[in-house]
């Protein structure tokens, strides 16, 4: 099983209640932000019209304050603007995807974390965005094929520098880590293609950000995979 396997594998796996009741928690607080907004649609994104995109710059810029204390605020501000529904509804479709984007991130942090080499990059911004392009797809109720292209549409955007996270700067990546899980996850909802393994390949992800623990898990890998050849060798 490859890294994008494994991720995949948690996008779909029912989250755990803890995870749903955080994931609950932030999007009450995400809805409750918007409540009384007076901004108007055409102050969104510069891009334009208020397209599913650019709710979620908007939103996730309007909502700022409500993101603070909690780490994947454009995980919840992704939910929210694919669905855009009315300020007092929180769906359990949107929990359950929220919360399987939040655990992805987790997953995508730990492994920047595990070593310097990431240290310079925004874990917030990269994680997030591999994180909300999961809870998009799950949203989407995509299938398989297409959520491995959603991995792979926002592993090749991932991006941020760790420098400005606390500023306003930061405030702006998010925003766009937000609009491109969508733009993502629309993309691949149409046929948009991607590779087979973008974040855990030797010219994926974690080999660019992280090269001594993408070597380390493609060493695992291969070594699990030649245990199971020799374990099955003869059987008749």
């Amino acid at each position: 099983m490859t890294f994008t396997d494994h991720i995949i594998s948690r996008i779909t796996t029912t989250p755990a209640e803890q995870e749903l009741v955080a994931a609950r928690g932030h999007l009450e607080a995400l809805h409750e932000a918007l409540r009384g907004d007076d901004w108007p649609l055409a102050n969104a994104h510069p891009g334009g019209s208020p397209t599913a995109m650019n709710h979620a710059w908007r939103i996730a810029m309007q909502t700022k304050a409500a993101g603070q204390g909690w780490r994947w605020h454009a995980i919840g501000v992704t939910a929210v603007a694919l669905q855009y529904v009315p300020a007092d509804a929180v769906t359990g479709e949107a929990v359950s995807a929220v919360a399987a984007g939040c655990a992805v991130a987790d997953e995508i942090a730990a492994a920047l974390g595990s070593s310097d080499a990431a240290d310079r990059w925004s874990h917030r911004s990269i994680a997030g965005l591999l994180g909300a392009g999961a809870a998009a797809g799950r949203l989407l109720a995509l299938d398989d094929a297409r959520l491995r292209n959603v991995v792979g549409l926002c592993a090749t955007q991932a991006a941020g520098l760790r420098d400005v996270d606390e500023s306003e700067s930061g405030s702006a990546q998010l925003a766009k880590v937000a609009a491109d899980a969508v733009e993502a996850a629309m993309l691949a909802r149409h046929g948009f293609t991607s590779a087979a393994d973008t974040l855990g390949g030797r010219r994926g992800l974690l080999a660019l950000l992280v090269p001594d623990v993408a070597a380390a898990r493609s060493e695992a890998a291969q070594g699990s995979e030649a245990s199971t050849a020799a374990g099955t060798s003869g059987v008749r």
